[in-house]
């Protein structure tokens, strides 16, 4: 039998007490630095604290050093157990997250003749490794990040989960291979790197970056769906495991097509269903974030049938025409869960603005961060560890709002312009870039203004909707496949971000952040929906009506759904003056002068939007 013990005791306890909540380590290539691996590794842990902060665990394998920020197991007297070791000495793992798949894997594994002591997902994932080695990353399926060695074939795999739920980064300092969950630690673990001029235009053109680029020169993001190689002697080398694209199938199109609607309906509730209780992974207790919206509320009510619910709703205090609260209470009532509101106003809004910025690591890309913030902290006051969210079954299964049904006459419409003359093409942008403040008075300024914002991002953002077009090749419509590719392309570019927030944010209160519906059978289901299934009866979201109305009255439904905003620009006025940015990141990196200053404050008057990212920056 293949490492059927563990050299480390584990408690036997049920799924839910995996409580392992940050990595870092190294992992030596050429270094003459003569720093123990230990000491590095025990200080950049030291910056993950706040994750988890009842203990570490580190391993120092000579050249490899592993260390995990422990907390307290539920119904345990001690921190949890990782890193974790073969009984042979030769493998050892440590776990950042969940697998959706965990019963599945070992079952496949028991049945090779492997046995387990507890059956925690570490040591599922363990025993993954050393019977599959590389191949274990598309083989599992959950929110992860790992860190895996095989002393025998001296390999180290660093990993991360299809859609980069977790997070891992890594930089390569001194001849060493640095890595951690969060790039605070990384800063720790040696010299402060210089400001990343191209990410930083990235984020102020597009509001996140694309990994593996991060604002740190020399600090990467391992990017979702990868793995970090380093096998012997031969230099590290990330490879893509997954990639959704390969997973648009015109045959699987064909057959939800052909389905009865009433049966697509019944195919994505059992789904829903499965994904929240996967998600909710045996807790007696997990609070879910209940906006006034469809998403959240179906998401409350799934939750409920799982576990004892808590809906947090964050309320703007000082703004009526913004707050859902009356929406989010009568959707609690309605389900009978508690509710637990936080509010938020002004004052409290820019106390924690700076405060959310550090912990994110990055400038914040919405006000609601702030919130989110709020609410994660009353989730760890109510004693909650899990928090839902249902920001992906809004991507994965809706249209988005404008900016995808609105593809629907903008492929028709860019047809219309090809016959026209350049002159009159040309005099529509202008008069666009005009009502937008934007200058076309530099020859040849609005020729060049799109291939520069590709470059800025190195073409990544083209690159991608030009693949995940591709991969709808089958469908006869541009407009079609436009929709299509942004909701691939989305895992990617939209909802990372709330990944992002979610893990820096509510891990800062030791609360983890799930999201149901971001196993991969279920969007290997949403990313092969017919849009004839979505726009259907005159709604962006036919199917997930469906199923809310087996749970929710119709008035909790069909109401109208309030975008959630802050009043930012009145929030914001009194602080984004020119004195704010003397002194600051503006006036260094970019050589920003007063008079600069007020222009741009003066033209972004009434655009709220467009001020925050202004000072969020």
């Amino acid at each position: 039998m293949e490492g059927n013990r563990l050299s480390r005791v584990l408690a036997t306890r049920p799924h839910e007490e995996e409580c392992m909540s940050g990595m870092a380590g190294c992992v030596r290539l050429r270094s003459s630095d003569s720093t123990p691996d230990r000491l590095l590794v025990e200080r950049m842990l030291k910056h993950l604290s706040h994750r988890a902060p009842e203990g570490t665990g580190i391993i120092d394998r000579g050249g490899v050093c592993v260390g995990a920020a422990l907390r307290r197991a539920r119904s345990a007297d001690e921190p949890s157990s990782q890193p974790i070791v073969s009984d042979d000495g030769n493998r050892w793992i440590v776990l950042d997250g969940i697998l959706f798949n965990r019963d599945a894997i070992r079952k496949e594994l028991e049945e090779a003749g492997i046995r387990f002591r507890a059956g925690s997902d570490a040591e599922v994932a363990l025993q993954a490794w050393a019977r599959w080695g590389t191949e274990i990353a598309g083989r599992i399926d959950g929110m992860f990040a790992f860190a895996a060695g095989d002393e025998s074939s001296n390999t180290v795999l660093l990993a991360r989960d299809p859609y980069g739920v977790k997070p891992l980064h890594y930089a390569i300092r001194d001849g060493r291979l640095l890595f951690a969950s969060e790039i605070k630690a990384l800063l720790a673990g040696g010299p402060s790197p210089a400001p990343n001029k191209r990410a930083v235009l990235e984020w102020l053109l597009h509001g996140d970056l694309l990994a593996p680029e991060t604002l740190f020169e020399g600090i990467l993001a391992l990017p979702p769906g990868h793995m970090l190689v380093m096998e012997g002697a031969a230099d590290p080398h990330v490879v893509r495991y997954y990639d959704a694209c390969d997973h648009v199938d015109a045959a699987r199109h064909d057959t939800l097509l052909r389905m009865p609607p009433h049966r697509f309906v019944d195919e994505l509730h059992a789904a829903l269903r499965q994904s929240v209780s996967a998600c909710v992974g045996g807790e007696d207790r997990v609070g879910v974030l209940l906006s006034g919206g469809l998403d959240s509320a179906l998401t409350t009510a799934l939750a409920a049938k799982s576990a004892n619910t808590i809906a947090l709703h964050a309320s703007v205090a000082d703004d009526p025409s913004l707050d859902e609260r009356s929406a989010a209470e009568e959707t609690a009532r309605a389900l009978g869960v508690p509710f637990s509101c936080v509010s938020l106003d002004r004052r409290t809004f820019l106390d924690r603005l700076a405060p959310c910025t550090l912990r994110n690591e990055m400038p914040l890309w919405h006000t609601q961060y702030v919130a989110f913030d709020l609410l994660a902290k009353r989730a760890r006051d109510e004693g909650l560890r899990v928090l839902l969210c249902g920001s992906s079954l809004g991507t994965m299964l809706g249209a988005t709002g404008g900016r995808r049904s609105s593809q629907k006459w903008i492929w028709p419409a860019a047809r219309f312009l090809r016959p026209l003359p350049w002159k009159v093409v040309r005099g529509l942008e202008k008069l666009i870039l005009a009502h937008r403040g934007g200058s076309f008075e530099a020859p040849g300024y609005t020729r060049r203004l799109v291939p520069t914002s590709h470059l800025v991002d190195g073409y990544a953002r083209d690159s991608l909707l030009r693949r995940c077009r591709n991969a709808y090749a089958f469908l006869p419509g541009a407009a079609e496949r436009g929709i299509q590719a942004t909701r691939v392309a989305d895992l990617s570019l939209f909802l990372h971000r709330f990944f992002h927030r979610a893990d820096r944010l509510a891990m800062t209160y030791q609360v983890e952040h799930r999201n149901p519906f971001q196993d991969t059978d279920s969007v290997h289901l949403a990313i092969n929906m017919p849009l004839s299934i979505i726009f259907r009866r005159r709604t962006d979201k036919w199917p997930v009506l469906e199923v809310a109305a087996r749970y929710l009255p119709g008035r909790c439904i069909h109401r109208p759904k309030v975008a959630w905003a802050l009043p930012s620009e009145s929030y914001l006025r009194s602080v984004a003056t020119p004195d704010f940015f003397r002194k600051g990141f503006c006036e260094e990196f970019f050589r920003f002068e007063a008079s600069p200053a007020e222009v741009l404050l003066d033209r972004w008057q009434g655009d709220g939007e467009a001020l925050f990212a202004f000072v969020a920056i």
